[in-house]
């Protein structure tokens, strides 16, 4: 016990346990927190993706995705944009299976289910019917000066 008196522990055992289970406490809030953090970072970074396919202005997602992602993401649009359509996506169901966080970096592992078509870009008519997909995905964050940014996005499984 070279952070606490032994003779302290002895004398007063209560108060020792109180500190101790507040200091564990504020520890698990604090990881809960982190942990509610990285779960509205991906679910903002889902809702944001359904905007930017219809607008097609990265933009928004430059506060939470760092550039290799937002670029893989354009190249995916701008294909789609030869082929004169725009992604028109639903996210049906998001659950979170694992949250891995080693310092400043973190793991997610979502399964989603999403539902989608294709829209013609200049009449809005659907080009192609709804399809729907479930994903198992990996999303890749770092934390930088203080704010976490998805680094890198893995399809693991589709159906």
């Amino acid at each position: 016990m070279s952070i606490l008196n032994f003779q302290a522990v002895k004398k007063y055992p209560l108060s020792v346990a109180l500190i101790i289970s507040l200091i564990s406490g504020c520890s698990a809030i604090d990881t809960s927190r982190q942990d509610q953090t990285l779960k509205n970072l991906v679910h903002d970074y889902n809702k944001l993706l359904i905007e930017v396919n219809k607008t097609r202005d990265v933009n928004p997602l430059k506060d939470i995705a760092d550039e290799p992602v937002i670029t893989k993401l354009s190249l995916w649009m701008a294909a789609w944009e030869d082929g004169n359509v725009y992604l028109d996506a639903e996210l049906n169901n998001i659950e979170f299976d694992e949250l891995i966080i080693e310092g400043k970096t973190a793991v997610v592992l979502t399964s989603e289910k999403w539902s989608y078509i294709y829209r013609d870009l200049d009449t809005q008519e659907i080009a192609e019917p709804r399809k729907s997909i479930s994903y198992k995905m990996q999303y890749n964050l770092e934390k930088r000066e203080n704010n976490w940014l998805i680094t890198e996005i893995n399809i693991l499984k589709e159906a």
